[in-house]
C-alpha cells in the first residue's frame, strides 16, 4: 500500500510538471513577443475568463450553447496571437458581468465602451470597433424621431449599459425602464411598456428578424456622439499586466485580418472606431465652409434626379442625413449626362459626387469607402427565358450606359460578352424591341425603377451577375479634409442607414426558372408530413380522451369518481335554480362492507363493489350520472 501511495504521489508530481511545461509551451508559442513579467503572469493564470452575452448579435451572442459573434472571433484571434487559454462565461446579464469584473471573478469584458464611471474600476485597450445607435419605436408611432422627442417618454435600455450613464446625466427628463438585455427592451416597446428603446441597428434588426417583432421600426439616429458604441476590451483596474498583453494583441492585428472579420459578419470596414468622431480641427474646418457644391444627374432615378428644381432620389436622402450631422448645406448642380458630370467633377466645378462606383476611376476625385453594394442584372424582352449561366450570353449583344457606374469588372471577368454602349436605358429598350440588342445590363435599382415608371411591361429582369457595383462618394482631390469629415460621418451613420434609404427607393420582382422536379419533391414531402401530423394528432386525441376518462373515473369500478360528481351536481343545481325544476339525488350506502373486507379479504371486497356497480348500471339510463 505504501508503494502504491508513493506511486500516486510521484504521478501527481509528474502530472504537475507536465502541466507546467504545457503552460510554458503555450506561452512560448505566442506569435507576439512577451516580456518576462507577462510570461510569468500567464503561467500563474493559465485560464483567462471572457464574458459572452446571450443576445447581442452580430457582435457577441450565444448560439446553441456556443459563443459566437464578431467580438468572440476577435478575442479568439487575440488568444492565438498571444498564446492565451481562454474560457467563455455565458449566462449572466450585463450588470452581473460588470459586478463580476469589479469583484475579480471575471478577467475580460468584450465590446465595452470606455466611460468615466467605468474607468474607476476598469482599464481598457484601444478601441477595435465602432457602431452607431438608433432610436426604435412601434410602427404606428410617428411622433419620435430624435433624442429630444424622448423627453417625458419611457425608454427601455439594458441595465448597466453605457447608455444608462449618458441618459441619467445628460437627459434627466427621459424616464428609464432598466431591463436585462436588448431583447427585453424590444419586447417592452412592442407590447407598450415603453415608448422607445435605443440600440445598435445591426443588433436590433437581428433580434427583430429572429423573434418576429415586426411592429418595431427605426425612428431615427441618436445623433449625440456619446451614444456611438466605441468598443474596447476591458479588464479589472488591478490587472495592468493583462491589459498590456491584450493591447499588444490588439496592436498586432493586421488590416487584412480585420477585413476578414468584417466580411464574415457582414460589417463594413467603415465601422472601425479610430475614425468615428470629429475632432476640434474637423469642427473648425466645417465652421469655415460655405455651401458644398454637389454634382448630380438630372435624370438618373432612383439614384438622383431633378423634381421641381429640387434634388430627389437616394442621393437627396443621403445628403439630407449628412446635412443634419454636419450642419452643412449641399447645393446641387444638375447635368444631363454622366459624361458631362464626370468632366465637371474632374475640373473641380463641384466638391462632391454623392453616388459613384469605385471602378469609375475619374481623375481628380478621391473616394470614401463603399457603403452600398448593388447587384448587376440583365433585362431582356419578356418572351426570353431566364438566364442562369452567363455563358448563355456568348455572342449576344448587351447594351449598357457608360458613366457614373462602371461595368469594367464585368468586362474583365466575361470578355466574351459583347457590351454595346447606349445613350440611355430608353435607348436600350428601343433596341431590344427592334431586335438590335438581346438585353440591357445595369443596376437592379435603375432597371426596376425604369420598368415601373415608364410602363415597360414587355421588359423583365431575366438574370443576375455575380459582380456588384460598389458605391461610394467622390470628393475632389483639392479638398482632402472634406473627404475625411464625410468618411467619419458615414462611419458614424453605419451601414444600415444607406441600405435603408436604398431599400425605400427600390422595389423589384425577379423572374426565376421553374424546376418542377423540386416542386414534386416538395409536394411529396409535404404530403408525408401532413399524413404524419394527422396520425400524430389522431393518436394525441385518443390519448387525451383516455387521460380525461382516467381523471373522472374510479380505476377499480370504472364508474364516475367524486371529482366528476361534484362538477355535475354543481351544474345541475344551477340549471334547476334557473329553470325552476327539480333534480333527484340518490345516495347508495353498503352496510357492513368493512366486515366483508375483514373476513374475505380486499380482493373479494373489490368483487362485491364491481357487482353492485354493474347491478346499478342495469337499472339506470343514459341520462343518469352514476
Amino acid at each position: 500500500m505504501r508503494r502504491e501511495g508513493q506511486f500516486f504521489r510521484w504521478g501527481r508530481r509528474a502530472l504537475g510538471v507536465l502541466c507546467f511545461w504545457w503552460l510554458a509551451a503555450s506561452v512560448a508559442a505566442a506569435v507576439v513577443p512577451l516580456d518576462d513579467k507577462e510570461r510569468a503572469w500567464l503561467v500563474k493564470h493559465p485560464v483567462i475568463t471572457v464574458h459572452n452575452e446571450m443576445n447581442w448579435p452580430p457582435f457577441n451572442f450565444n448560439q446553441n450553447g456556443q459563443p459566437t459573434g464578431f467580438s468572440v472571433d476577435y478575442m479568439n484571434l487575440l488568444a492565438v496571437k498571444m498564446g492565451l487559454n481562454i474560457r467563455y462565461i455565458s449566462g449572466p446579464e450585463w450588470d452581473e458581468f460588470m459586478a463580476m469584473i469589479r469583484n475579480g471573478r471575471l478577467d475580460v469584458m468584450l465590446n465595452i465602451v470606455n466611460t468615466p464611471g467605468r474607468r474607476e474600476f476598469m482599464s481598457f485597450t484601444n478601441p477595435y470597433l465602432s457602431s452607431p445607435s438608433g432610436i426604435f419605436v412601434t410602427r404606428d408611432n410617428d411622433s419620435i424621431h430624435s433624442l429630444e422627442d424622448l423627453n417625458g417618454k419611457t425608454v427601455a435600455i439594458p441595465r448597466g449599459f453605457f447608455f444608462q450613464e449618458v441618459l441619467e446625466t445628460s437627459y434627466p427628463k427621459i424616464k428609464l425602464l432598466l431591463e436585462d438585455d436588448t431583447l427585453d427592451n424590444l419586447e417592452s416597446v412592442a407590447f407598450g411598456r415603453a415608448d422607445a428603446t435605443v440600440g445598435e441597428p445591426g443588433v436590433v434588426q437581428y433580434l427583430i428578424d429572429t423573434h418576429f417583432l415586426t411592429n418595431i421600426k427605426l425612428a431615427g439616429q441618436a445623433t449625440d456622439r456619446r451614444f456611438t458604441s466605441v468598443m474596447s476590451i476591458g479588464v479589472n483596474k488591478d490587472q495592468a499586466i493583462l491589459r498590456g498583453i491584450l493591447q499588444k494583441g490588439v496592436d498586432s492585428i493586421t488590416q487584412q485580418e480585420m477585413q476578414h472579420l468584417f466580411a464574415r459578419w457582414n460589417l463594413a470596414a467603415a465601422d472601425q472606431a479610430d475614425a468615428s468622431t470629429l475632432n476640434d480641427e474637423d469642427q473648425r474646418y466645417l465652421a469655415g465652409l460655405n455651401d458644398v457644391q454637389v454634382c448630380v444627374q438630372s435624370d438618373h432615378m432612383p439614384y438622383e434626379g431633378q423634381a421641381n428644381g429640387q434634388l430627389s432620389g437616394i442621393s437627396a436622402d443621403l445628403l439630407r442625413q449628412l446635412s443634419q450631422s454636419l450642419k452643412l448645406s449641399f447645393h446641387p448642380r444638375f447635368y444631363s449626362t454622366s459624361a458631362d458630370l464626370l468632366e465637371a467633377a474632374g475640373r473641380g466645378d463641384c466638391d462632391l459626387v454623392p453616388l459613384i462606383s469605385m471602378a469609375a476611376g475619374q481623375s481628380g476625385l478621391r473616394y470614401t469607402k463603399p457603403f452600398l453594394d448593388i447587384p448587376i442584372v440583365l433585362a431582356t424582352g419578356s418572351d426570353e427565358i431566364f438566364v442562369g449561366d452567363v455563358q448563355q450570353l456568348k455572342d449576344r449583344k448587351l447594351g449598357y450606359v457608360p458613366g457614373l457606374f462602371s461595368f469594367d469588372a464585368l468586362k474583365k471577368r466575361y470578355p466574351q460578352l459583347q457590351l454595346v454602349a447606349v445613350s440611355s436605358m430608353a435607348d436600350a429598350v428601343r433596341r431590344i424591341r427592334d431586335g438590335e440588342l438581346y438585353g440591357y445590363v445595369d443596376s437592379v435599382a435603375a432597371i426596376a425603377y425604369g420598368m415601373q415608371q415608364h410602363g415597360w411591361y414587355d421588359i423583365k429582369i431575366a438574370g443576375r451577375f455575380d459582380e456588384q457595383l460598389h458605391i461610394a462618394m467622390g470628393v475632389h482631390s483639392s479638398t482632402p479634409h472634406l473627404l475625411g469629415v464625410i468618411q467619419k460621418t458615414l462611419n458614424a451613420m453605419g451601414t444600415e442607414a444607406p441600405k435603408r434609404i436604398y431599400n425605400q427607393w427600390v422595389s423589384v420582382r425577379y423572374v426565376q426558372s421553374v424546376d418542377y422536379t423540386w416542386i414534386w419533391r416538395a409536394g411529396l414531402a409535404l404530403a408525408v408530413l401532413m399524413a404524419f401530423l394527422w396520425y400524430r394528432n389522431y393518436q394525441l386525441k385518443k390519448f387525451n380522451r383516455k387521460l380525461e376518462r382516467i381523471t373522472i373515473t374510479d380505476p377499480l369500478t370504472g364508474v364516475n369518481n367524486r371529482k366528476l360528481l361534484d362538477e355535475v351536481l354543481a351544474r345541475e343545481v344551477d340549471l334547476c335554480a334557473a329553470g325552476q325544476y327539480s333534480v333527484g339525488l340518490i345516495l347508495l350506502d353498503l352496510d357492513h362492507f368493512k366486515l366483508v373486507n375483514d373476513r374475505y379479504g380486499h380482493q373479494e371486497g373489490d368483487a362485491v363493489l364491481n357487482m353492485v356497480c354493474r347491478s346499478v348500471e342495469q337499472v339506470i339510463n343514459h341520462k343518469h350520472v352514476f
